[in-house]
């Protein structure tokens, strides 16, 4: 009995003095890191400017590596068939000192028809990347296209 009391103290002391593995302090750290975003209209008609305004918190802002925002674009051919693309840029224009602001905004305008969507990146010094929720906007040719128009046309006959 004596023995397996001295066992198990040893067990429980190597174990409480072995480091945490680096996922354990990854999923630590996500779960302190908040992102968020918004967009200043989630539809309209070409061309379409959009500030996108973003917030970071429960980092330290010389422990990010980098920030960026996602755009991923989805329009279509007269045809029918779709077209889409993807870019990202920087959430800042500059920063002094690799810096990341607590917020900052970002002005876009969209001039192709199609539904944009937007995401931020954080990617820490030391971790792996965490993305926001993603933000969508419709950008159409015309009123009519997003029902925003008063009244239904009749089709002419």
């Amino acid at each position: 009995m004596r023995r397996s009391r001295w066992t198990m103290a040893l067990v429980l002391a190597l174990t409480a003095a072995l480091p945490a593995s680096p996922r354990a302090a990854d999923e630590k750290q996500e779960h302190k890191l908040e992102i968020h975003l918004s967009v200043s209209a989630h539809h309209g008609k070409i061309p379409l400017t959009v500030t996108l305004t973003g917030s970071v918190s429960g980092i330290d802002p010389k422990s990010v590596e980098s920030c960026s925002i996602s755009e991923e674009w989805v329009g279509w051919e007269v045809s029918g068939l779709p077209l889409n693309s993807k870019r990202t840029f920087p959430c800042v224009s500059s920063t002094k000192e690799g810096d990341l602001p607590q917020a900052f905004t970002r002005e876009v305008t969209l001039k192709e028809p199609g539904t944009y969507s937007y995401r931020i990146l954080i990617k820490p010094k030391d971790g792996r990347a965490v993305a926001s929720a993603s933000r969508e906007v419709k950008v159409v040719r015309s009123p009519v296209e997003l029902g925003i128009a008063g009244e239904e046309a009749e089709p002419h006959r």
